[in-house]
């Protein structure tokens, strides 16, 4: 019984190990390497609005993401194509386009809010008088 523990079971078990790690290598890694570079190109590009502020300046923004982009990508041991950046990157403008609408709603709300508690202060503050 040991012998068969020993010269069947236990290789079948490692061989199994490793080709389990090797799956999750090959099918889970290039998934993480995609999200981790889809959430880099997102905040490089909010980055490259604050830097290059104004129109026209299309050109610098998107040189600034992609070059960042690429050196991340090196960093995690990946080469990336130059059409899987583009892609990165237009995702990424896309994104932070349809969120925009939403930011700039919540602002003006909370302008709203902080116009009706100062009239409300200063209304308070004339009958206290």
């Amino acid at each position: 019984m040991d012998t068969f523990l020993k010269d069947v079971v236990d290789p079948a078990i490692i061989t199994l190990v490793t080709a389990a790690v090797a799956y999750g290598l090959k099918v889970g890694l290039p998934k993480l390497i995609d999200v981790l570079l889809k959430s880099k190109a997102a905040t490089l590009v909010k980055a490259a609005e604050g830097l290059f502020p104004g129109g026209g300046t299309g050109t610098q923004k998107y040189q600034y993401v992609a070059d960042q982009l690429a050196t991340y990508a090196r960093k995690l041991l990946y080469f990336i194509k130059d059409e899987h950046l583009r892609a990165y990157v237009e995702a990424a403008v896309t994104e932070l386009h349809a969120e925009l609408p939403a930011s700039l709603g919540a602002a003006e709300k909370q302008i709203e809010d902080a116009k009706a508690v100062a009239v409300t202060e200063a209304s308070t503050e004339e009958g206290d008088k």
